[in-house]
């Protein structure tokens, strides 16, 4: 799981405090991989600048100013900037381009800055200060976009900054990647978005789709992959659907050797999804390994032999590579099926009303009449013993209601005598 921007901030800060540059830096840099943060950016650049790091110091200040140069919060990184140039380089003329590039990165990059431009940046910075919640960043990066010559770096540059104050906003992030849609950075917007929202199965598909096409290599897609999957929380369907597509990426970019052995991990480790077996048997079949496709068909049935979908299914399979067996998978059939038989009936005699001989559909009727009368014996049976057992259940019950009462005393008799007289009194009847 990918921290905050403001975890990232606080953790380098307590890093500075403690003197652990080295470490401080590293961090740095992992938070600035993805997100936008001016006080990342700021301690990054004065860290690198104190202890003189070997790297490219220029070189870095120019990957800040391309980050997040554009935004008018963006002045303590071009102060930074300059007040490097200032002191290691002397002719100041680096420093004399740097500041007119800072005239110019307002509104418009291709024109200098002029009154009615600084007076309309003065007004955005102001606007921006009051920008509160998720739809307030949103609704300004849609301003920003709908700008005649829209300055795309600055709209970037809004998102950025919206999904690194609000992370869990997913509206934003919808709209951030479609903007990002012909990025560079697309799949690594795609990485970050799946780390936060690792239930969102469309990002997933997305970010597959996406390091398809900059053609990241196979031990990253399939590293992907398996990460996604460990951390996905939609249940079964969610693990089918970003199989298919990661097979589909697969089977483009491999051999289908690899795409099929592949398949078949997935559904020894993950779902025993009908789908995922269809699309193993398809890939198979792609191959003309029909007999192997054929195998896991009858391994697959073994298991759910009583479900006319997965019947008609292989029979589909085999009406299109073994034809021959396909009059003997409808006997099967019909004796298995539980679930929909008449399907299952019906499918068979149509069959070989198209197909058969006189002698084949009289025996396929035949047995259907067979397996008919069975199945209604078999409900009459079971509804017989469901009425015996409710009527068994029922006497238990009241006898278990009735309770018996062993009188140890006469006087704890009561005797109730019909046919007495009237004028009979309690010592006569004594």
């Amino acid at each position: 799981m990918v921290r905050s921007c403001r975890e990232y901030e606080e953790e380098v800060d307590r890093l500075v405090c403690e003197e652990s540059i080295e470490e401080a830096v590293q961090l740095c840099r992992e938070g600035l991989y993805y997100w936008t943060s001016i006080k990342l950016w700021t301690t990054y650049l004065q860290l690198i600048v104190e202890k003189c790091d070997p790297i490219d110091i220029e070189q870095e200040f120019e990957t800040a100013i391309n980050r997040v140069g554009v935004g008018f919060d963006s002045f303590p990184v071009w102060s930074l900037y300059m007040d490097y140039l200032q002191f290691s380089d002397p002719s100041n003329s680096k420093l004399e381009l740097l500041k007119a590039r800072m005239a110019k990165i307002a509104l418009d990059n291709t024109q200098p800055a002029s009154k009615a431009v600084f007076d309309e940046c003065q007004y955005l910075k102001s606007f921006e200060d009051h920008l509160c919640t998720p739809s307030d960043h949103l609704q300004y990066a849609r301003c920003e976009l709908n700008r005649t010559n829209a300055n795309y770096a600055r709209v970037r540059y809004i998102f950025e900054r919206a999904v690194s104050l609000f992370p869990s906003s997913r509206e934003l992030w919808d709209e951030y990647l479609a903007f990002s849609k012909n990025s560079p950075r697309l799949v690594d917007i795609y990485i970050l978005a799946c780390s936060l929202f690792p239930e969102e199965v469309d990002y997933s598909i997305g970010c597959l789709r996406a390091m398809e096409k900059s053609k990241r290599s196979v031990e990253e897609i399939e590293s992907f992959f398996w990460k996604t999957i460990s951390q996905l929380k939609g249940g079964e369907e969610a693990q089918v659907n970003i199989s298919k597509q990661f097979i589909g990426v697969l089977r483009r970019l491999t051999s289908p050797q690899n795409a099929i052995e592949c398949s078949n991990k997935i559904i020894q480790q993950l779902s025993n999804s009908f789908d995922l077996h269809s699309m193993y048997v398809d890939l198979l079949a792609r191959e003309s390994l029909i007999q192997e496709a054929i195998a896991h068909w009858e391994s697959i049935i073994k298991a759910n032999s009583k479900y006319c979908s997965f019947w008609l299914s292989y029979i589909a399979f085999c009406a299109k590579h073994e034809k021959e067996k396909v009059r003997g998978l409808y006997k099967r059939a019909a004796a298995a099926v539980s679930d929909y038989p008449e399907t299952i009936f019906n499918e068979w005699i149509n069959y070989e009303l198209l197909n058969g001989t006189v002698e084949d559909l009289e025996f396929a009727e035949v047995r259907v009449k067979q397996q008919r009368e069975l199945i209604m014996n078999r409900a009459k049976n079971t509804k017989k013993r469901q009425i015996d057992e409710g009527d068994s259940m029922d006497i238990d019950t009241q006898t278990s209601d009735c309770k018996t009462v062993k009188p140890n005393d006469p006087e704890d008799l009561t005797l109730f005598i019909n046919n007495l007289s009237f004028d009979l009194t309690q010592g006569k009847l004594r």
